[in-house]
């Protein structure tokens, strides 16, 4: 599970703020810092031009500290080495005051960076000094403290030397006491960064441990992490520790993959290579750390954590072979095959009344660590559901660490057996995840973020279905095996917009119709980019791609859109009747005499706004609910993915002549979008279309027959019903959202115009 809970009290979080807060401020003790460099010369920052246009005035601390810093940068980053310690870099540092100006150097970057948090050069060498073992192993507490100091830390001296410190006048008791806890917050003990190693018979050794200097470094600046976690500059600083730390793995070692295979493996390996547990080192918890109990939507937060679980792949591995999978399924029976989602509705949808409380951090997948993951997001939406970085982290390890995972790993194997249950996991966990959006959408209708959500994975599932119906198909046709080689799989084969496929030299010239016997077209590697003018990396262009849908019979492609179909159905049976339901509500709540709305996250007086108004502020801005018209937004969104794939990618010459033929764009200037247009709706005319007859999916593909004749009628129908639907969509949100109207006037163009 998830290494840090919710069930965190406050006062735990305030106490940790507090040790926090305790730590930095004795970075202010400049009176310290002052006698730890007594006998260096502090260095003014140069002076760009005599006649500045605005002069800084910089607080006495930070030009305190910086003056220090400057003076002695030079010396200390020139011995910077990751070679071991050698005679002459010891030589260099008896110059400066022995291996214990590394400790001093230690202390004096933690001062800078408290003085200057978003300082990069700082950060930098304070990166590069804990990952040189030729000096950092020498800035420990041992060795600072035979410097500056008459009295070392530890208090077991002689007679002479109590009695001496006895006569100390008061300030300086003070200050030897705010010197012992600096040096003890600040700078590590030797037994921090060592480790033993077992040499059989001869017994132990101790070495410097870069993995134990790393866990050090994290756990100090821990503060930092959670004070001033808007800072950029703490979460680069803490990727870039651990990167270099795994970069010095030895990934030829035969062992390193089993190594990496599990958490118990890593786990076993820290403890006996390093004499640390991977939890020292986990990430998860100085990001929870801050989601939970600070600032659940920080930028730099997600995306570090989204790194870090990148970074060490037992985190999201997946069940083992598929037998979990088949239970997974089993429980589930409304989704238990592909063939059962291909023909859902929105008559199988129902809204959950305890979605909200309970169910919304239900197990959507087998247990597994990627598992933890979505529960982890899960309980992060919960908490809000306006939280965009909690859906994106979401769809991110699915799409990537799942969907493109199980087709990549299915690929490499080339095992034809498993397409009907790999088909089967990704419709169930796409259909689950769909549902996850529309149930959150039907509760809060403003929220836009739960309708992206809900049509990415629907298209994600169009997306990945397509690509394994290619790979069925191909079967023997080593040409066609190749379309769905790994570097042609989701990340370069999204739907394709126009400007993509005009880069790529997509047009009807390419796939030579008239003639049908010629070669599918085949990649021109070595050409040069009509953008940038280097060799295309691409192993087959979106033409070729295109070339393959469509020889695929038109209920085949059309089948790939069972989820778009069945969330548009979901949102016009359940979205736009609960929108209607809330703004009537609002209406009658409004009618009685309130003052102007409150603020996001102010408090509401219900005796001034009335019950139903005060409902509604607990969750959403007045913004937002002047934005209801999110439903429509999803349901267009959904449309124009389907006509744009459809008219690019699948529509030949002769299927966009019939279009042009039955409906030209003048008849929608004339007439309008008449109801007739758009019906039947966009599920009917999918089910309308569906039962088409085998005799005309055969005759899509039938390479004796004309090319005019290769689309049916069935296609050109729905392609029309779903363009007017569209275009009716984007006119109304053109008048229900006027903030965006020039971007809805595009719209309406596009469709109008067909400029996909």
């Amino acid at each position: 599970m998830s290494p840090v809970q919710q069930t965190d009290s406050e006062a735990s979080t305030f106490s940790d703020d507090d040790l926090d807060e305790k730590a930095l401020f004795q970075l202010s003790w400049l009176d310290v810092l002052a006698r730890l460099f007594v006998d260096v010369k502090q260095v003014k920052e140069p002076e760009v031009s005599p006649y500045p246009i605005a002069n800084i005035n910089y607080s006495s601390a930070f030009d305190l500290a910086m003056g220090y810093y400057r003076a002695l940068r030079p010396t200390m980053t020139s011995l910077y080495s990751s070679k071991p310690f050698s005679p002459s870099i010891q030589t260099s540092l008896s110059a400066i005051g022995g291996p214990a100006s590394c400790a001093k150097w230690m202390l004096l970057l933690s001062f800078t960076m408290r003085q200057c948090i978003a300082h990069y050069t700082i950060w930098k060498d304070r990166r590069d000094f804990v990952l040189c073992p030729a000096m950092f192993q020498w800035a420990t507490q041992e060795q600072i403290h035979s410097i500056d100091f008459n009295q070392p830390l530890n208090h077991q001296n002689s007679q002479d030397e109590l009695a001496e410190l006895a006569e100390m006048t008061k300030s300086e008791k003070i200050l030897q006491l705010k010197y012992e806890d600096l040096v003890r917050q600040w700078l590590p003990q030797h037994e921090d960064l060592v480790a033993p190693k077992h040499k059989d018979s001869k017994g132990v050794e101790y070495c410097f441990s870069l993995w134990r200097a790393v866990r050090w470094e994290l756990q100090t600046i821990g503060c930092f992490s959670r004070l001033y976690h808007k800072n950029f500059q703490v979460w680069h600083h803490r990727k870039e520790l651990l990167n270099h730390v795994l970069k010095t793995m030895n990934t030829n070692d035969a062992r390193f993959s089993s190594v990496m295979a599990t958490a118990v493996n890593f786990d076993d390996y820290l403890l006996d290579e390093h004499g640390m547990s991977f939890a020292d080192i986990d990430e998860r918890v100085a990001c929870e750390a801050v989601l939970f109990h600070k600032d659940a939507k920080n930028y730099h937060i997600w995306l570090h954590r989204s790194w870090f679980i990148s970074a060490f792949p037992f985190l999201i591995n997946l069940p083992e072979g598929w037998d979990k999978w088949r239970i997974f399924l089993g429980m589930f029976p409304e989704i238990k095959s592909h063939d059962v989602i291909t023909n859902t509705t929105a008559a199988d949808f129902s809204v959950d009344p305890l979605w909200k409380e309970i169910n919304c951090r239900r197990l959507l997948l087998p247990s597994c660590p990627l598992a933890d993951e979505i529960t982890f997001t899960s309980l992060m939406i919960q908490e809000d559901h306006f939280n965009n970085s909690a859906w994106c982290h979401r769809f991110l390890i699915i799409r990537k660490y799942l969907v493109e995972a199980l087709l990549r790993q299915h690929h490499a194997q080339q095992r034809h057996a498993d397409l009907v249950i790999l088909k089967d996991v990704i419709s169930a966990v796409c259909q689950l995840e769909v549902d996850f959006g529309l149930q959150w959408a039907i509760v809060e209708p403003t929220n836009e973020c739960a309708f992206v959500y809900a049509r990415s994975m629907a298209e994600l599932h169009q997306t990945a279905i397509l690509r394994l119906l290619l790979f069925e198909r191909a079967d023997e046709d080593a040409v066609d095996s190749s379309t769905c080689a790994d570097s042609f799989l989701l990340s370069d084969l999204m739907p394709p917009l126009a400007s993509v496929c005009v880069q790529e030299g997509l047009s009807e010239d390419s796939f030579h119709e008239d003639d049908t016997e010629c070669e599918p077209p085949r990649t021109l590697e070595g050409t040069d980019s009509p953008l940038n003018g280097k060799p295309r990396k691409f192993h087959y262009q979106i033409s070729n791609f295109a070339y393959r849908v469509r020889k695929l019979s038109w209920n085949e492609y059309l089948n790939t859109f069972a989820l778009v179909f069945f969330q548009n159905g979901v949102l016009r049976t359940y979205g736009v009747p609960r929108v209607r339901e809330l703004q009537h509500a609002f209406e009658q709540a409004s009618l009685e005499h309130a003052p102007s709305p409150p603020s996001y996250g102010a408090a509401v007086d219900k005796e001034e706004v009335g019950s139903v108004r005060a409902a509604m502020y607990t969750n959403s801005s007045q913004f937002m609910l002047d934005n209801m018209w999110q439903v429509l937004a999803a349901q267009y969104h959904s449309a124009f993915n389907f006509l744009e794939q459809t008219w690019l990618l699948y529509g030949d010459s002769a299927f966009k002549v019939s279009v042009e033929q039955t409906r030209r764009p003048e008849d929608y200037v004339v007439r309008g979008v008449t109801p007739d247009m758009r019906t039947p709706s966009l599920a009917k005319g999918k089910e309308s279309t569906v039962v088409s007859t085998t005799a005309d999916a055969e005759a899509l593909n039938n390479n004796n027959s004309n090319p005019k004749e290769k689309k049916p009628l069935p296609a050109v129908s729905l392609f029309l019903t779903v363009e007017a639907d569209a275009l009716y969509l984007a006119k109304r949100l053109l008048l229900e959202d006027p903030i965006r109207s020039k971007y809805w006037k595009n719209e309406v163009w596009t469709v109008l115009y067909r400029q996909y």
